[in-house]
């Protein structure tokens, strides 16, 4: 049996470097005919400075209406093509949504780039390598033109 492409998963935090697998889950989708799931992870680091009239839950709260407009921006693009979207936003580690996330859904793929909103010269993000790590579902790896191709030959 062949394998087949039905739901993708496409982890986004709006930054210019995860856009870059825009184009890729996009052209897949519509080949394929697969479901889009977009996800927007809000992540507050474990220990964290906040004023003392805010609640973890409060803050999570106030940063809810940025993650649905990324979201909602980004989806109208795959909608605009024709292709099916859902849009799910989660707290937590990125690593860890994008992961559990990918698993509960059922997912045929995962579409990232190789970076996102912080961005190193490393050849790939933390995210991305802790996904590659830590899920048995295929990655296809979108990176930015301008890192440097490690097995190129001077």
């Amino acid at each position: 049996m062949a394998w087949q492409i039905q739901k993708i998963l496409f982890p986004y935090d709006g930054s210019e470097d995860s856009a870059l697998a825009l184009e890729p889950a996009l052209h897949l989708a519509q080949k394929e005919g697969a479901e889009v799931l977009c996800l927007y992870v809000i992540h507050l680091p474990t220990i964290w400075a906040a004023p003392i009239d805010i609640s973890r839950e409060d803050l999570v709260e106030s940063l809810k209406p940025e993650a649905e407009r990324v979201l909602n921006e980004v989806a109208q693009k795959f909608e605009a093509a024709g292709v099916k979207t859902r849009k799910i936003i989660r707290e937590g580690s990125p690593v860890s949504e994008i992961v559990r996330t990918a698993s509960e859904e059922d997912v045929d793929l995962i579409v990232m780039s190789s970076h996102g909103s912080h961005s190193t010269k490393d050849y790939l993000g933390s995210v991305t390598r802790g996904v590659l790590d830590r899920t048995n579902k295929t990655v296809l790896i979108v990176k930015p033109p301008e890192l440097p191709d490690p097995f190129a030959v001077p």
